[in-house]
């Protein structure tokens, strides 16, 4: 692939905002600055004199979060994608080729935000930025209210809600917002009133299946934990964790040990996370965060 020079990349990013970067109207519409001081009670680092690699600015790990709901995208996938798109790095603010987060640290950046109870705050104030800019949060994408008229389309209706209240919340929106609704694998359509009339039925019967699901779950695990089963993550063997904090130690990555172990890359680094908030002056595990 033939190599672009720095006047070609930066001819390349105003493209993209001559195309409507939508990033680029979340960064100009909502103050992520604002939600600082929450994220910094919130996370409680430590001041970076016990070593260690330093977190990424809160801030920054923010705006992950933020793209991840937009795109509802799981954490090993955002660790590609934000490498891989020029306009996630800028609205980043990373520079192209630096370091950025992997799976493994937004996870546990969203986990440290939930354990803190802090996340559900932060989105609810980051909805209400946005709807006093005149636009209308909807799972983390913006939907401009200066367009009546327009036909907002999702793939299937669980894309839009989780239950009949919410979706029922979200049309009655898009109605006073004069926008229509299109969902397209059940084609409904509620510019109409027989379309509106089959959302709401179609929305009823969404909602039931998903009591189903949610009871015959209930159900499944009730029967095996009466065969004797436990379910959920299955337990970490102590002794391979014992094992992989003596190649750790010895000077082995923690991927290369989860590896040679058969353990999860990802449960290791969780286990080395906790050990080393339990246990921060431990100088063998300073490397390794």
């Amino acid at each position: 692939m033939r190599q672009v020079g720095l006047f070609g990349l930066s001819d390349h990013m105003k493209r993209l905002s001559a195309g409507g970067d939508p990033l680029e109207v979340s960064a100009r519409v909502v103050d992520f600055e604002a939600f600082r001081p929450t994220l910094v009670s919130a996370l409680a680092y430590s001041d970076g004199t016990k070593g260690g690699r330093p977190p990424y600015d809160p801030v920054v790990m923010l705006k992950v979060l933020v793209l991840a709901a937009q795109n509802n995208v799981a954490d090993a996938r955002m660790e590609w994608l934000i490498r891989d798109r020029l306009s996630w790095l800028r609205f980043l603010e990373f520079d192209l080729g630096a370091a950025t987060p992997d799976a493994n640290t937004i996870r546990t950046f969203r986990e440290r935000l939930t354990k803190a109870g802090a996340l559900e705050t932060i989105f609810a104030d980051f909805d209400r930025q946005l709807k006093a800019q005149g636009y209308l949060p909807m799972g983390g994408q913006i939907i401009d209210f200066a367009r009546p008229g327009g036909i907002i389309c999702v793939v299937r209706l669980d894309r839009l809600g989780r239950s009949l209240k919410e979706l029922l919340e979200t049309v009655d929106g898009f109605k006073a917002a004069k926008l229509a609704f299109r969902s397209l694998e059940e084609g409904l359509d509620t510019s109409s009133a027989a379309g509106e009339l089959v959302f709401h039925v179609f929305g009823a019967i969404a909602h039931f299946e998903r009591r189903l699901i949610v009871e015959r779950t209930r159900d499944g695990i009730a029967a095996a934990r009466a065969r004797g089963k436990v379910p959920g993550r299955p337990t970490l063997d102590p002794d391979k964790l014992a094992s992989a904090l003596k190649l750790i130690e010895a000077g082995v990555r923690p991927a290369q040990a989860a590896k040679q172990l058969g353990l999860g890359r990802s449960t290791l680094y969780r286990e080395l996370a906790i050990i080393r908030e339990a246990a921060p002056e431990t100088p063998s595990l300073e490397t390794t965060m």
